[in-house]
């Protein structure tokens, strides 16, 4: 919605029809999470575009959000966290029982060196199997799953290139803020999901995440180059012609 081209009327045709679809699809699916993180993506987008320094705040989001997920650590396994959302009333759905579980199997510590890919599905497993849950649910919790699988080592390299080095990497290496934005924006919002949920690793999110600002990017250095070089007017043409001429 915020960044489709709308300079043409098909683009803007396409574009209308994108809103509604997205629409559609977003509210089929609909999670709790789903519409206070798209006003808030909205809004970061805005205030982005509207900075004097764009190239600097999109680092700094990253950043912040690599800092906030060691935070969010910490007050799920202290309980914290669950206990101030049902202060709050908010219905849990089983996940305070959930997250609560998996404490005695990992360590909260720079040196907990992970048990290994999808060893959390395993743990599930096992859960249901001795009746301590009464389905096999997944943890909805991709930050303390990664944490738990991939270790203190391997969530960092994790969190550091899904939201350090890849916004860098539009930002600086292909010299485009608003690739960079878009990146952030879409990465943004599927964070939220990862808080609650269990789409870090879903294929189809993982590949949009890269393909569409590719795709972006591409699309503007296109324009940029076409706009670089225009097929001079006859007049021009004339000029030059005249120019060569005159040398000979």
């Amino acid at each position: 919605m915020m960044f489709a081209p709308k300079g043409s009327k098909p683009e803007k045709r396409m574009r209308r029809c994108g809103v509604i679809l997205s629409v559609f699809f977003m509210v089929l699916g609909l999670k709790r999470s789903v519409l206070p993180a798209v006003l808030l993506v909205c809004a970061y987008v805005k205030l982005v575009r509207v900075s004097r320094k764009p190239d600097k705040l999109i680092p700094a989001t990253g950043i912040a959000l690599f800092l906030f997920f060691y935070l969010y650590l910490y007050l799920t396994r202290s309980g914290i966290l669950v206990a101030f959302l049902q202060s709050l009333g908010v219905d849990m759905m089983g996940r305070d029982v959930l997250w609560s579980l998996p404490n005695d199997y990992y360590e909260l510590s720079p040196l907990w060196k992970g048990l290994g890919f999808e060893a959390v599905t395993d743990l599930v497993n096992m859960w249901h199997s001795e009746g301590l849950i009464n389905r096999a649910y997944p943890l909805h919790n991709d930050i303390l799953k990664i944490f738990i699988e991939l270790g203190a080592l391997g969530f960092t390299l994790w969190a550091g290139i899904s939201y350090i080095l890849y916004p860098a990497y539009w930002m600086r290496k292909r010299h485009d803020a608003e690739t960079g934005i878009l990146y952030m924006a879409i990465l943004s919002y599927m964070t939220v999901t990862y808080l609650t949920d269990n789409t870090a690793f879903y294929f189809w999110s993982c590949i949009g995440l890269r393909l569409i600002p590719m795709s972006y990017n591409y699309r503007i250095r296109e324009a940029r180059e076409q706009e670089k070089w225009k097929a001079p007017t006859a007049e021009e043409a004339a000029g030059e012609i005249r120019l060569i001429e005159m040398g000979e």
